[in-house]
């Protein structure tokens, strides 16, 4: 009796897309509980980050992806802090600076053809304004130790996560 394809595929899969999953599932797990013993502000960070490294199967571009993210994410997070530490007080212009960061890193992905790179400029545009925004939504309780706060929480959890 032969199964039809579909079933097939679901019911019989391929050795080495049964330990891909694997592979993906214990990097995740792992990931997660890392970040959890290590009781950061949002562990769920560092599971995401893993989740995006399972996107390829090729053990070399996972590693250079992994190494763009986290160069991404330092770099994100560094913009992220310089702009609040010049623009904290007037938050349009904080806006526009953040603005003009994510506009240069989607003109510098433009430029590049390696789909990592791409990424590393992605994660250092999100990565500055997940800080910017954070920071900002709400004036009243902002300071320069919960800035510094939101940022070391981004970076320690991607950094986790793509390890």
């Amino acid at each position: 009796m032969t199964l039809p394809p579909r079933l097939a595929v679901i019911l019989t899969p391929e050795r080495h897309s049964v330990l891909f999953a694997l592979k993906g599932i214990i990097a995740m797990s792992l990931a997660l509980y890392l970040a959890m013993l290590m009781q950061l502000e949002r562990p769920y960070w560092a599971l995401i980050s893993a989740v995006f490294l399972q996107v390829r199967p090729e053990t070399g571009l996972v590693i250079e992806k992994g190494l763009c993210q986290i160069g991404g994410t330092l770099v994100g997070g560094a913009m992220g802090l310089l702009i609040l530490a010049t623009l904290l007080p007037y938050p349009f212009m904080a806006l526009l600076a953040l603005t003009l960061w994510i506009g240069l890193n989607a003109a510098a992905s433009a430029w590049v053809r390696q789909a990592n790179f791409i990424y590393g400029f992605a994660m250092a545009g999100i990565t500055a304004t997940l800080i910017v925004v954070i920071s900002i939504a709400n004036p009243t309780t902002t300071s320069s130790v919960g800035i510094f706060h939101v940022a070391n929480a981004r970076v320690s959890e991607i950094i986790v996560g793509a390890v």
